[in-house]
């Protein structure tokens, strides 16, 4: 799946060549018409690739190839070899231009394995050899991108931890936001590929931006739940009623704030919108519902302060 622009072939026809007077003199094996014929020596070779590269026919070519000897690089079209060139030094570096099929770049981890494959079998074919493009540096995340974003929520997951039973210190409280937070992070990371959203750089920093965010919903209402008395039912409508429009408030003014981007044509504003949007409504639909839900059931009762029964 690989075109290859190869300075070395279009050297070697125009070496061949019977009619070509440079290497008219020169020996070649296992012979000058063979499909396989290079070069019987090293000297012959090197003058004769000189002799191509600062000629018409090699112009195109002079951007890959470097010579050891730096008298012999030239710019444009020379007659004869510059003085203080040393051809037996050879080339201190070269290259081969290639361009990839679609079928090989059409999705990150088809691009990631194109790239791992080209290093592999370029080493193979040529020891300290290797294939580059601009584009590896982007290709390259694809291969990391998933451990990385991994590893990231689980950081991100431990700060949360502390800090949710710091602010709610009531285990039996602060266990339900940490369920309600790993849920809604779970399913925005569902609904984004029904979204057309793919792990990448971009959508996992604001992804582990808003895990902060999904916190912030469930937060307030089982702060809320354990300063309030009563049966659990009492004390989650309780929550629900004294925090709860506050927590609408921020879902809608986040969800007013972020659809302005959500006509971007920009593909970071775009990413942003559909992330943002996903964990706004998703954090807080189990911040304001899901987890009075589940605290009317499993919060337990709380009696006024100074009551005895």
């Amino acid at each position: 799946d690989v075109g290859v622009d190869s300075w070395y072939k279009e050297f070697m026809e125009w070496a061949v060549d019977p009619n070509q007077a440079a290497t008219a003199s020169a020996t070649f094996t296992p012979s000058r018409t063979a499909a396989n014929a290079r070069f019987a020596d090293r000297p012959a070779f090197y003058s004769a690739l000189h002799a191509w590269y600062r000629g018409t026919t090699g112009s195109r070519y002079r951007g890959s190839l470097i010579w050891a000897s730096e008298a012999c690089n030239v710019d444009g079209s020379v007659d004869v070899v510059p003085t203080g060139c040393d051809l037996s030094g050879g080339l201190r570096a070269s290259r081969f231009n290639a361009e990839l099929s679609l079928a090989a770049t059409d999705k990150g981890t088809n691009r990631y394995t194109t790239m791992e494959s080209m290093r592999k079998k370029v080493d193979e074919l040529i020891s300290g050899a290797f294939p580059y493009s601009f584009d590896f540096l982007y290709w390259e995340e694809v291969g990391v991108i998933d451990a990385e974003l991994v590893r990231n929520l689980m950081v991100c997951g431990g700060v949360i931890l502390v800090v949710i039973f710091a602010l709610v210190p009531s285990p039996r409280i602060a266990i339900w936001v940490v369920l309600c937070v790993a849920l809604s992070i779970v399913d925005t990371l569902g609904f984004m590929y029904f979204w057309d959203v793919t792990i990448s750089g971009v959508s996992t920093i604001y992804v582990l931006i808003c895990v902060g965010l999904a916190v912030d919903y469930a937060a307030h209402i089982a702060h809320m739940f354990k300063e309030s008395t009563g049966s659990p039912r009492e004390r989650a409508i309780a929550a629900a009623e004294r925090i709860g429009p506050c927590t609408f408030n921020a879902v809608l003014s986040t969800l007013l704030a972020v659809v302005v981007v959500g006509f971007s044509e920009s593909y970071v504003f775009r990413i942003f919108f559909k992330v943002l949007f996903l964990v706004v409504t998703i954090a807080g639909a189990h911040g304001l519902w899901l987890l009075p839900a589940i605290l009317s059931i499993c919060g337990g009762s709380k009696d006024p302060v100074g009551f005895s029964a």
